[in-house]
């Protein structure tokens, strides 16, 4: 039987656990499996996966979500590529489900990759963006620190020594309240009114703007338990949502990492920016965070996160593809919620 391209359906989503299971190098028992499945990929408020099938198996697929961005001045849906397997046995099939997505009528926006990916983009055609993103980190407890020098020697008895080291060193807040922040600026958690989210950048201030919804944090908050716990805060200036951040806080088995997702605010400025990640930071922190971490390409955001002692990690190759459009090339706002950046490491 010759293999064929066809969309993810609920009859079809078993073949795709066992490609994917393979490569995210897991093994979870059925039950869960079918969960997280179900939830990552047919629950999800928009995309698209794209298969190759040889009868009944799964050999090759490509993976993709399409989110709102603020694009000189309009809001657009922009596509974003997610996972992109195939088996070595059938060469060439995970080129043609690339080409395939590629002639969509989207932009397409990638960050970082497999090494393959990041070389064959290019050659293909995408351009990058002049802003790369970029991988901040902060540091909380000594924890992270035995954790980080635990993997890096060979050290045995890893676990041990970390819940060790977390146990007596964890703050139940990192910052301490700053003077500069005025007094009609509160912090809720996101409360899910009706109506447009708040905190949509100006078009005075990025060329693009990754944008996140309702329907998106209603998703994350759907996600499996063994997922972690989905944070988001609202931030309001005289009673008005001036922004939002959307978190993850999850389980490494022996301490606990956050990653701060999105952070999206209507008044863009060093301070905005300082304030917000402060505030999350002490939440993720007095819920058991040991280390949070935070992507972006925005100078303002990186520079408020060098301010607050996050330590630059990363430079990830940031490019863009479209047949109508050029790539971006003023400044831009990503982050790690894009495909599903913002869902991993899974569980284990």
């Amino acid at each position: 039987m010759p293999v064929s391209m066809q969309p993810l359906t609920e009859n079809t989503l078993a073949a795709v656990g066992e490609l994917v299971l393979e490569f995210w190098h897991r093994a979870w028992d059925p039950q869960f499996t079918q969960e997280m499945l179900h939830w990552r990929f047919l629950q999800r408020p928009h995309g698209e996966t794209l298969l190759v099938m040889d009868g009944d198996r799964c050999v090759g697929m490509i993976d993709s979500f399409l989110r709102d961005y603020l694009l000189d001045g309009d809001i657009v849906q922009v596509r974003e590529l997610g996972d992109w397997y195939s088996r070595p046995e059938y060469r060439g099939i995970g080129l043609k489900t690339m080409r395939s997505m590629m002639k969509r009528p989207e932009p397409i926006m990638s960050i970082g990759g497999s090494e393959a990916t990041q070389s064959l983009l290019p050659k293909l055609g995408w351009k990058p963006l002049a802003n790369p993103a970029a991988d901040y980190a902060l540091t909380v407890t000594r924890a992270a620190l035995v954790n980080a020098a635990s993997q890096r020697l060979g050290i045995p008895g890893k676990r041990f020594t970390v819940r060790l080291a977390n146990r007596f060193t964890h703050p139940r807040r990192w910052f301490l309240s700053d003077p500069r922040h005025r007094d009609n600026a509160t912090v809720r958690p996101y409360v899910g009114t009706s109506g447009a989210i708040g905190g949509i950048p100006s078009a005075g201030f990025y060329q693009m703007a990754s944008l996140i919804g309702r329907e998106e944090i209603k998703w994350l908050h759907q996600a499996p338990e063994k997922m972690g716990q989905f944070l988001a805060l609202e931030f309001l200036i005289d009673d008005e949502v001036a922004g939002i951040t959307v978190s993850r806080l999850f389980d490494l088995g022996y301490l606990q990492q956050a990653n701060i997702l999105q952070v999206q605010t209507s008044q863009v400025s060093m301070d905005m920016y300082r304030w917000m990640i402060e505030e999350t930071t002490n939440q993720l922190v007095a819920q058991g965070a040991s280390s949070v971490r935070c992507r972006t390409s925005c100078v303002i955001l990186a520079d408020a996160l060098k301010e607050l002692h996050f330590h630059k990690r990363d430079t990830l190759q940031t490019v863009w593809w479209s047949r109508e459009q050029d790539a971006p090339q003023g400044p831009v706002l990503l982050s790690r919620f894009r495909a599903d950046d913002g869902i991993q490491p899974f569980p284990l």
